[in-house]
């Protein structure tokens, strides 16, 4: 997640980005297709452990043989696991320590019926978790340092098990190294050691990875892009690289689609853009001619400083959590434009610096839910749909109108979106009916969301919000703290 070494030049280039959005308005992006992003539902639960206002980490998906959905989402000191089997009503079935109970950055991935978990501070370990018994229970099978203590982030393909950055433990003290690789082929529950690639000339470590048909894409932070064969998995070599780019800054992780064409990447930089390289002629030799060719640079918002996270292809969309704008979706079959954006971190307003909001999503439940984890909002559902028939023209108010945050502080915002322009009557009242503000306003088809500052002045107790408008009502409870 976050950036651990950077340069002169990159930090002048912030101070200009931050110099520019003081004077730029803010842009508004609109959607170019039919597709649009749905929200169905959000889980939280505010009397967690949280690190500033950060509570949540990254997240997995994982598809049950008989077929239930589930969420595994990384928080600060726990591993939650979460039906989303009906994504308008995610159910928590198991919680787990984690060894460390105080992470920012926790990841997981699953292989099989088994869920591999890592962490980056601290005492911490590899954890497996045996998935075949929810959604009654999660079974841990394996909780150890051995192999390795900490890991930045963690890959599987095929029986593979890829470490970016572990540290494994040697006497008293931690070796840091630059990847590591484990099987899962005798054992799941007990991976064997591979090969272990140790920081050299090319690259310090690795941040993150993706890995197909045995070549490996290394995100190797300011040393760019670093492109591996594990053919042999006992003696992987470097490929290629990309370490010069349009938009450079710390490569942060990358997507290939299935076909092998299309190499998709991002930097962990305010205001950089997603790259994109034409890989087709990517093979597993040495040649020069093998080099990977650009082709083109996308983003959200980049204009005010957008900070796109982790990247995932499915079909022929580039789907993208993004720090402060959500969840984005680009057309990569359509000059790779927006198609649409659900923002989970409304809290924002016009803010786009720093790491706060969505750090991930995963795309590929069977059901087409696509999950999100933001790190102070919590779980998010959401689907993506076509609107080109008259049925799916009428968005409901509730896939329109959010109330966030909820517990409510001193500050609460209406979010909004898929709408016209449309007048609307706001009313706050208690449980008793006793109306304690009522007034109009216009929610603008320009803007995205609507604060309400009257909430600060309430006492604290449980409310109501309700939303008049000609084309329907909505109401939200919500509790004054």
């Amino acid at each position: 997640m976050k950036i651990k070494r950077i340069t002169n030049f990159f930090f002048l280039g912030q101070v200009v980005l931050l110099l520019a959005m003081l004077i730029m308005p803010r842009v508004q992006v609109k959607a170019q297709s039919n597709m649009r992003l749905y929200f169905c539902s959000r889980w939280d639960n505010d009397s967690l452990k949280k690190i500033g206002d950060q509570t949540f980490n990254d997240l997995w998906g994982w598809a049950a043989p008989d077929g239930r959905e589930y969420a595994i989402i990384g928080s600060v000191d726990s591993i939650y696991f979460i039906e989303v089997s009906d994504p308008k009503n995610p159910k928590v079935r198991a919680v787990a320590a984690g060894r460390y109970n105080n992470c920012i950055h926790r990841d997981m991935v699953t292989y099989s019926h088994y869920a591999y978990c890592v962490a980056d501070e601290g005492n911490s370990s590899l954890q497996i978790f045996d998935l075949q018994y929810l959604p009654d229970s999660v079974h841990k099978v394996y909780d150890s340092d051995t192999l390795l203590s900490k890991a930045h982030s963690i890959y599987i393909y095929k029986d593979i098990l890829y470490f970016a950055y572990p540290k494994s433990k040697k006497n008293s003290s931690l070796i840091a190294h630059a990847l590591m690789t484990a099987s899962l082929a005798t054992d799941p529950e007990h991976p064997k050691w591979l090969h272990t690639i140790e920081a050299n000339s090319s690259f310090e470590y690795v941040h993150d990875l993706f890995v197909r048909n045995d070549t490996a894409f290394l995100n190797c932070g300011t040393d760019g892009l670093w492109i591996y064969s594990f053919v042999n998995p006992l003696a992987p070599y470097s490929i290629t690289s990309v370490t010069t780019y349009p938009d450079e800054g710390f490569c942060h992780s990358s997507a290939v689609t299935p076909d092998g064409k299309n190499l998709f990447f991002t930097d962990e930089n305010s205001g950089m853009r997603i790259k994109r390289y034409d890989i087709s002629t990517l093979k597993n030799g040495r040649t020069s001619d093998r080099k990977p060719n650009f082709k083109d640079l996308f983003g959200l918002h980049y204009q005010l400083g957008s900070i796109a996270h982790n990247p995932y292809v499915k079909d022929h969309y580039l789907i993208c959590s993004y720090y402060q704008d959500g969840v984005a979706v680009f057309d990569i079959n359509d000059s790779d434009k927006l198609v649409d954006y659900y923002d989970t971190y409304p809290q924002n307003g016009n803010a786009y610096f720093g790491y706060e909001g969505c750090w991930g999503v995963y795309p590929y439940l069977p059901s087409g839910t696509i999950i999100a984890s933001d790190m102070t909002n919590g779980l998010f559902c959401l689907r993506l749909r076509d609107t080109s028939t008259a049925v799916e023209q009428a968005i409901p108010l509730e896939a329109s109108f959010k109330l966030f945050p909820n517990p409510v502080a001193n500050h609460a915002f209406i979010y909004y979106r898929g709408l016209k322009t449309l007048k609307g009557q706001i009313i706050i009242y208690r449980p008793d009916a006793d109306v304690c503000f009522q007034y109009q306003v216009v929610f603008n088809s320009s803007s995205q969301n609507i604060e309400i500052p009257e909430i600060a002045h309430l006492p604290a107790g449980i409310y109501f919000l309700k939303i008049n408008t000609s084309e329907g009502n909505i109401t939200f409870k919500f509790c004054k703290i």
